[in-house]
């Protein structure tokens, strides 16, 4: 069977990174030195 939930999980993130990229590659530069606050950042 097609998990769905996955797929929508997916194009959900497709979604967000389409609209935020320039946002999505400051984060994955911040993230490795900002830790969990920059994961929290990310998801705001």
């Amino acid at each position: 069977m097609i998990n769905l939930r996955g797929i929508a999980a997916f194009l959900t993130l497709l979604v967000a990174a389409a609209r935020g990229h320039a946002a999505g590659v400051t984060i994955g530069v911040v993230a490795p030195q900002g830790g969990p606050l920059a994961l929290l950042g990310a998801q705001i």
